[in-house]
């Protein structure tokens, strides 16, 4: 995953494909944890890529709250000590 950010990047921008409002969702995005127990923001962190987590988040912040919050749980602490741009909007994002 990890090694592979750019690509789910652009699979993310060919879900959400306006720029201007990434809550327009054209394509649902799976997210779940591997069978390691591992979520794609959790591999990301194990390998510093901080950058790719902060993209994910400016995408995951339009899906359902039960779409992938179980799976990233664990990851919020890490979002909130490397001061991740999009997390702020990501939380705003969640409450309801």
């Amino acid at each position: 995953m990890h090694d592979n950010g750019d690509l789910i990047e652009d699979l993310f921008k060919v879900a959400h494909p306006f720029a201007d409002d990434r809550t327009k969702i054209d394509i649902h995005v799976p997210f779940l944890k591997n069978l390691d127990g591992k979520s794609p923001i959790h591999l990301c962190s194990d390998n510093k890529e901080y950058r790719y987590i902060n993209v994910m988040l400016e995408y995951l912040a339009a899906y359902d709250i039960d779409h992938h919050s179980r799976a990233i749980v664990e990851t919020l602490p890490v979002m909130v000590a490397h001061g991740l741009p999009n997390f702020v909007p990501y939380l705003e994002s969640r409450v309801i």
